[in-house]
């Protein structure tokens, strides 16, 4: 009787707690799967692009033209079990490039830009990559949004300027004044050296409100005589 020995190998993702330990274990883009053991937190998908978060940082995950990850999430569910995916550095941009579906999200609290000055994200870009952030008070260049090398137009917040980007296809045709003031929140992502902020659609782009304050200045009157009478 003939027997046989049948022999299989197996990789196992190698395993890191975040998302920070995540960017941390990796440079350059490569195949090795990761999996990220922590719980992160879901804010925006358009698409192939998926944001999520945890306590240490924002991540892209740049899902398949036919998508690995199919559950649908509200903004701040919580998504526990594990993200898996490989390492993909794209213009400057860290991508997780999904290899296994997630699990299904449990109901958590939407997430709340961080607001942040135009000369502190260039200052510390890497530190907001990737986060939902809110520039206040900038001024936009003169111009309407298009799509690809149209969809950008600059922005400025005192003497730092970069790029607002229509990446998502969200504001094309949307005008700004170049003379009004704007709240601008949207996602930090870098395109080489480019500096890049990128709303999720038109509500994204607010005017900046300026309550004004009023003083009131009662006059001291003087050498009136007051008599009372009886």
């Amino acid at each position: 009787t003939e027997s046989f020995l049948a022999s299989a190998t197996y990789t196992f993702p190698v395993e890191v707690a975040n998302i920070a330990a995540f960017k941390a274990a990796n440079s350059a883009t490569n195949s090795t799967v990761y999996k990220i053991t922590g719980n992160v937190t879901f804010v925006f998908r358009n698409g192939r692009n998926m944001y999520i978060k945890d306590a240490t940082g924002g991540l892209l995950i740049f899902d398949n033209t036919t998508p690995v990850i199919t559950q649908n999430y509200n903004d701040g569910d919580i998504i526990s079990g594990g993200i898996y995916g490989s390492y993909t550095l794209y213009n400057g941009l860290v991508e997780l490039i999904p290899t296994y579906g997630t699990a299904v999200g449990a109901t958590g609290t939407p997430v709340v830009p961080i607001t942040v000055t135009a000369a502190d994200l260039i200052a510390n870009f890497s530190l907001y990559e990737s986060q939902l952030i809110k520039l206040e008070g900038v001024t936009f260049a003169a111009g309407t949004f298009g799509t690809g090398a149209a969809g950008n137009i600059n922005i400025t917040q005192g003497s730092t300027t970069l790029i607002c980007r229509n990446q998502y296809g969200t504001i094309t045709g949307l005008q700004t004044d170049p003379t009004q003031p704007y709240n601008v929140t949207g996602f930090a992502i870098p395109f080489n050296a480019d500096k890049q902020i990128a709303p999720r659609n038109a509500n994204d782009i607010q005017p900046s409100i300026t309550i004004p304050t009023f003083t009131v200045t009662f006059p001291t009157v003087t050498g009136v005589t007051f008599t009372p009478t009886i």
